[in-house]
């Protein structure tokens, strides 16, 4: 039994405290992270790119800061250059997560970025969920090939995972019961019809060289088994993601989807954990924002939040439609 306290669900924030040598000199100006969320590019249901509200809180609950970035910005580059990393959230891209296509173009731009800092021994760390889990291995191994499109049945299920290869910095930095509820229940959210089956990391050498498998998970129905999470090999750029959805449960409630959405003690010991964790990479990088006015120009929270007329019934599908003309100016 685990101990009462542990039950509840709460919402952990963190204030990190200037100190010298970051960039930007007052002493006052808060030193949380600020971290990217990566627009998604417009559905038939949303006519503009958005991000949808349950990322940001899920951020903002392990005390991150956060900014859109625009997937057409021309000056995408310039502005990775003030925040201390970026999200790839899950989403609904499918067939069209290929190369060629402007959000996954972002995304490489994004992910050479890190690259290029990593080797000036400046780290920017990149965190990927569901979509974002694929889009990773999709950049690291230069081909959309190591993602199996409608293999899996696993859109509305709750799985847990099976540590592999040692488990990895993410999952051994958890705590220990922590560990054993995401190995023995049904806690992980899984919403996909893709996924990236272990057999990739023996196709695909750019793959293996830059990510190691952490965990897998099995579908249920069809037995299949799909990479549930991975990371950075030691000496590679800090990139971690998981096919699974940690940020979803404690705030969206969909009917549709109760079977992934748990809304357990156990669930919001996984998801708090990992939130803490995805912040912990972030912690370090200093933000470039030279003062709080230019950093609250950029905040998302400025923007107006958009939600669905059958809100009462469907919670926690609010949205920010990310204007074109983007934190660094607009597109031409």
């Amino acid at each position: 039994m685990l101990p009462y306290f542990f039950y509840q669900l709460c919402v952990v924030t963190i204030t990190v405290t200037a100190h010298s040598g970051l960039r930007g000199s007052e002493e006052d100006f808060p030193r949380s992270p600020v971290v990217g969320i990566l627009a998604h590019p417009p559905t038939k249901s949303t006519p503009y790119p958005y991000i949808r509200e349950y990322n940001v809180k899920y951020l903002e609950s392990a005390g991150v800061q956060v900014v859109p970035l625009h997937y057409q910005d021309p000056n995408l580059k310039s502005l990775l250059a003030s925040i201390s990393g970026v999200l790839f959230t899950g989403g609904s891209l499918d067939q069209d997560l290929r190369f060629g296509h402007p959000y996954v173009e972002a995304a490489k731009v994004i992910y050479d970025y890190a690259v290029d800092r990593y080797a000036k021994k400046d780290p920017f760390p990149i965190f990927g969920i569901c979509q974002g889990h694929q889009l990773l291995a999709l950049l690291a191994a230069g081909t959309h090939e190591v993602i199996l499109e409608g293999h899996y049945t696993t859109n509305n299920v709750a799985l847990p995972i099976k540590m592999v290869n040692g488990g990895g910095v993410m999952l051994n930095s958890l705590p220990s019961y922590v560990r054993e509820i995401l190995q023995t229940q049904n806690v992980t959210a899984n919403i996909h019809s893709n996924g990236v089956p272990p057999e990739m990391w023996n196709e695909y050498n750019q793959l293996r060289e830059q990510f190691i498998m952490t965990s897998t998970s099995e579908d249920p129905a069809n037995h299949k088994i799909f990479s549930a999470s991975m990371e950075s090999r030691p000496g590679k750029p800090p990139m971690y993601s998981v096919q699974f959805h940690p940020e979803m449960p404690a705030y969206v409630w969909d009917p549709t989807l109760m079977k992934a959405l748990l809304k357990t003690a156990e669930s919001a010991l996984v998801i708090n954990s990992l939130a803490l964790f995805l912040a912990k990479i972030f912690r370090n990088i200093p933000h470039g924002f030279r003062d709080p006015n230019e950093l609250s120009k950029a905040f998302i929270r400025k923007d107006a939040l958009l939600c669905p007329s059958d809100v009462a019934l469907t919670q926690g599908y609010c949205r920010y439609d990310i204007s074109a003309y983007g934190l660094s100016g607009p597109l031409v």
